[in-house]
C-alpha cells in the first residue's frame, strides 16, 4: 500500500532510486543522456537501467543493433566524462553492468520489443521515464502522431502491467498551445472541450478524441500514399518535383491542423494530445508529467555548457555570430522562457520520488520565466556583447555584429522574399551565361538563397515563441524542491532563481555551443584569427609569414582546399588527403583531445607506422600546444609504456594495428 504525500516529509531522491530497475525512453536524446548519467553518477547503487533503443539502417542496408549503439555511440557519449574519470580503464565494464539496450519501437504495439523481453520488462520495471518524442515544430503529421501521441499510448499500457512502477511523462511547458493568461501546473482541458469551443467554426473538427487521432493520422496515410505513386513514376519519368511538393505537404498538413486548433506548431499540439492520453489512461498508476520550457545547455552537469545537436534559440546564436541574421522579427520586451538541460533531470528526478509517495498525477512546469525572467531584448544584448568581445571569424578576418531593429514579421519577410525573387532572377540571367566566371557567381547565389531561407524558416518557426508572453506557474515545482533536504537541494538543484543570465550566456552557453556543435574551442580560436596583420586578401601573390605550423595548415586549407596534402597507397588503392581534409580531420581530433582534458603542455605518446594519419594527429596536437612524444612502431609494448611514464604523458595515440600489442 501506497504511503500518502505530506508536505512535511523530505523525500530522498538516492534512497527512491536505490535498487531499482529504471525504463527509459528516448535515451539517446538531448533530455535522455544526461538523464542517465546523473542516475549513475548520483546514484550508482540503482540497480539496473534499461533503454528503448532503435535499431538503425546505415545508408549501405546494414544493420546496427540497439546493443552496438549503445555501445558505440551512447557510452561513447561526452555526457559520460565525468564517469570516465571515475571509473577509467573500467568504465565500459562498469556501465555495462547497469546499462542494458532493448531493441524496440514505441511506436508498435508492446513498445516493439521481443515477448521474451517484454515479459522481462514487466516483471522488473518499477520507474519508468518516457522521454521519447519528435520535438521538431514542423514533423510530418503522421510521424508526429505516432511518436507523440501513440507512442504515449503503448507506453503506459506497458506501465499499468508493471507490479508497483510509476511513470514519468516528460512533455513542453508549451503544450498550453494558445492559452493567454496564468497557465496552471495541472491538466490541460480534455479534447471533447476544445471540439465544442470549435464546433461553429468554418473548419469543425471530430468530436472525439480517439477520432481526432486516427483523422491525422489516416491524412498522412493519404499523403503517403500520392508519394508512393510518384516513386514508381519516378522510375520512368523522373518526377522528383512534386515528390518533394508531397513531402512539404506532409509538413504543412500538421502545421495547418496544430494552428486551426490553436497551437503555433504541430509539436506542441501532439504533445498536449500526448499528456492527454497519460490522464485518460493511467487508471491508479502514479504519473508525473514535465513540462520544461526552451531546454538549453547544462548550467552545471554533466559539465557547464554541454550540448547534443542545435536546440531553438542556438541557430539564431549562431546566425547572429557568423553575421548571417541581420535582423530578427522579434518583441523585444517579451519573456524568452528557457531552463537549461541539467535543471530538467533534477526536477524529473525529485518527481519520479514524489510520485511514489503521492500515488496520483502532478504536472510540473520546469520554467524559468516567472521567478527569473530573460527578455528578448537582454539575449540580443548579451549575445551582441559578447561577439563584439569574441568574435567570430571569416578567412581569417574578425565578423562584426550588429544591433537589432527587431522588425515586423511582415517587415522581415517582405524584404527577404524580395531579395530571393533578385537573386532567382540574377541566377536565372547568369545560367545563360556559358563561363566559369558566371558559374562561379551562380554557386555564390545559391549560397545565399539557402541562408536567406534559412532565415525565413527560422522566423516562421520561432515567431510564436518570439512574439508572446507565457506565463507559467511554477508553484508545485517549487514546493517540491523546498520538500527536498539541504544536501539534495545542493545535489539536485532545480531553482531557476540562482542562474545568473549573463554568466550563463557568455561563460557557459554560447562557448558550449562553439564546443560542441560548431566543434571550435577559444583556445584554437585565435589560431584562425591570428592578428590583423596576418589577415590574407583573396588575392595573394606571396605567402606570408607564420607564427605557428597550425596557422600555416590553415592559409593552406584556405587557398588550396582540394589540392592533395597526403596519399598513401593501400590494399584498396590510394587514399588521398586533401588541406581541406587535413585541416578538418586535425581540428576534430584536437577537439576531441581537449574534450578529454588535455591541455597546452601535457605530454602526448605517438606510436604509430609511417603514415598521413601521423602527421593528421601532429598537427592537432599541435593546435593545443601539447608536447609529442613520437616512438617507432618497432618499439616493444613494455618500453612505450616506460617511456609514457619517464614523459608523464597523459594519452598514447595508436593505430589499431599496434594497439593490440599494447595488450
Amino acid at each position: 500500500m501506497r504511503t500518502t504525500y505530506n508536505k512535511a516529509v523530505m523525500i530522498k531522491i538516492s534512497d527512491f532510486f536505490q535498487g531499482k530497475v529504471v525504463l527509459i525512453t528516448g535515451a539517446t536524446g538531448f533530455v535522455g543522456q544526461p538523464l542517465v548519467a546523473k542516475i549513475l553518477t548520483n546514484i550508482p547503487t540503482v540497480q539496473k537501467i534499461y533503454l528503448i533503443i532503435r535499431d538503425s539502417v546505415g545508408s549501405n542496408g546494414a544493420i546496427k543493433t540497439a546493443q552496438e549503439r549503445l555501445e558505440t555511440e551512447f557510452f561513447n557519449s561526452s555526457v559520460f566524462t565525468q564517469l570516465r574519470q571515475i571509473h577509467g580503464n573500467d568504465f565500459k565494464n562498469w556501465i555495462g553492468q547497469k546499462v542494458f539496450a532493448v531493441s524496440g519501437n514505441l511506436s508498435q504495439e508492446r513498445l516493439g520489443v521481443s515477448e521474451d523481453w517484454y515479459a522481462k520488462l514487466v516483471k522488473e520495471v518499477q520507474i519508468f521515464i518516457n522521454s521519447a518524442a519528435i520535438v521538431q515544430f514542423d514533423a510530418p503529421i503522421d510521424d508526429a502522431t505516432w511518436i507523440n501521441v501513440i507512442s504515449v499510448r503503448h507506453a503506459v499500457q506497458f506501465a499499468h502491467q508493471c507490479e508497483n512502477a510509476i511513470f514519468v511523462h516528460i512533455s513542453t511547458a508549451y503544450s498550453c498551445g494558445n492559452r493567454s493568461g496564468l497557465i496552471p501546473e495541472d491538466l490541460h482541458p480534455p479534447y471533447e472541450d476544445l471540439a465544442e469551443e470549435l464546433s461553429g467554426k468554418e473548419y469543425p473538427v471530430p468530436k472525439t478524441f480517439e477520432a481526432e487521432i486516427e483523422g491525422m493520422i489516416e491524412i498522412g496515410q493519404q499523403i503517403r500514399e500520392k508519394i508512393a505513386q510518384t516513386d514508381d513514376l519516378s522510375q520512368h519519368f523522373g518526377v522528383k518535383t512534386e515528390k518533394k511538393w508531397l513531402e512539404n505537404q506532409l509538413v504543412e498538413a500538421g502545421r495547418n491542423h496544430a494552428l486551426m486548433r490553436g497551437w503555433h506548431d504541430i509539436y506542441t499540439y501532439t504533445k498536449a494530445l500526448g499528456e492527454e492520453v497519460v490522464s485518460r489512461m493511467r487508471g491508479d498508476l502514479p504519473v508525473a508529467i514535465i513540462r520544461p520550457s526552451i531546454i538549453e545547455s547544462s548550467l552545471e552537469e554533466p559539465s557547464p555548457g554541454w550540448l547534443a545537436g542545435l536546440r531553438m534559440a542556438d541557430p539564431i546564436i549562431i546566425g547572429f555570430g557568423k553575421g548571417r541574421l541581420p535582423d530578427f522579427p522579434a518583441t523585444p520586451n517579451i519573456t524568452l522562457d528557457i531552463i537549461p538541460v541539467d535543471i530538467v533531470v533534477n526536477a524529473t528526478l525529485a518527481a519520479a520520488a514524489r510520485s511514489y509517495e503521492n500515488g496520483g498525477i502532478e504536472v510540473y512546469h520546469i520554467t524559468s520565466g516567472y521567478t527569473n525572467p530573460l527578455s528578448f531584448q537582454r539575449l540580443h544584448d548579451l549575445t551582441m556583447e559578447y561577439f563584439r568581445k569574441f568574435p567570430m571569424v571569416d578567412k581569417g578576418n574578425p565578423i562584426s555584429v550588429s544591433a537589432w531593429k527587431f522588425p515586423s514579421k511582415e517587415k522581415f519577410s517582405r524584404e527577404f522574399e524580395g531579395k530571393l525573387r533578385y537573386l532567382s532572377m540574377l541566377s536565372w540571367i547568369l545560367k545563360k551565361i556559358p563561363t566559369k566566371w558566371a558559374s562561379k557567381k551562380n554557386r555564390r547565389i545559391a549560397v545565399l538563397q539557402n541562408a536567406i531561407e534559412r532565415l525565413l524558416y527560422y522566423a516562421d518557426i520561432y515567431g510564436p515563441y518570439a512574439n508572446l508572453n507565457f506565463d507559467f506557474e511554477t508553484r508545485k515545482v517549487n514546493e517540491l524542491h523546498q520538500s527536498l533536504s539541504a544536501e539534495e537541494q545542493y545535489a539536485y538543484h532545480f531553482d531557476p532563481s540562482r542562474i545568473d543570465w549573463k554568466h550563463y550566456l557568455q561563460q557557459i552557453h554560447i562557448p558550449g555551443i562553439k564546443h560542441h556543435i560548431l566543434k571550435m574551442e577559444d583556445e584554437l580560436n585565435h589560431l584562425e584569427a591570428n592578428d590583423t596583420e596576418n589577415r590574407y586578401p583573396d588575392e595573394l601573390t606571396e605567402t606570408p609569414s607564420f607564427q605557428n605550423i597550425p596557422s600555416l595548415l590553415k592559409w593552406r586549407a584556405d587557398k588550396l582546399p582540394y589540392k592533395v596534402a597526403l596519399q598513401i597507397k593501400r590494399t584498396e588503392g590510394w587514399v588521398r588527403y586533401t588541406y581541406s581534409d587535413f585541416y578538418d580531420l586535425s581540428r576534430r581530433i584536437a577537439g576531441s583531445l581537449w574534450e578529454r582534458g588535455l591541455r597546452k603542455g601535457d605530454r602526448v605518446i605517438l606510436f604509430s607506422e609511417n603514415q598521413p594519419e601521423w602527421g593528421i594527429a601532429y598537427f592537432a596536437a599541435s593546435q593545443l600546444g601539447l608536447v609529442l612524444v613520437p616512438i617507432d612502431q618497432q618499439t616493444s609494448s613494455r618500453e612505450v609504456y616506460a617511456l609514457a611514464d619517464f614523459t608523464s604523458a597523459k594519452v598514447i595515440l595508436t593505430t589499431k594495428k599496434l594497439f593490440g600489442r599494447l595488450g
